[in-house]
């Protein structure tokens, strides 16, 4: 039994490389750092003294160790 290997034409190349381009542009876009961003703050013996949240707006929100809330900026 012999098999031969299908040559793809350039239509089916250009087709091909559009779909690979758009999915990696898709796959990039969805990589953008849209997420809010958490930090936690402890002292020397493991104990969380604080937190920070900063939103994709640029917010930042500062909590005491309690979980009040402190403070803001934006950036």
């Amino acid at each position: 039994m012999r098999f031969e290997a299908a040559i793809p034409n350039e239509g089916t190349m250009k087709s091909t490389m559009r779909t690979i381009t758009i999915a990696l542009l898709t796959t990039l876009a969805t990589l953008a750092p849209s997420q809010a961003q958490d930090v936690r703050f402890r002292d020397a013996a493991g104990r969380v003294t604080g937190s920070t949240r900063t939103d994709s707006n640029g917010v930042t929100t500062f909590h005491d160790a309690s979980g009040r809330v402190t403070g803001s900026i934006r950036r």
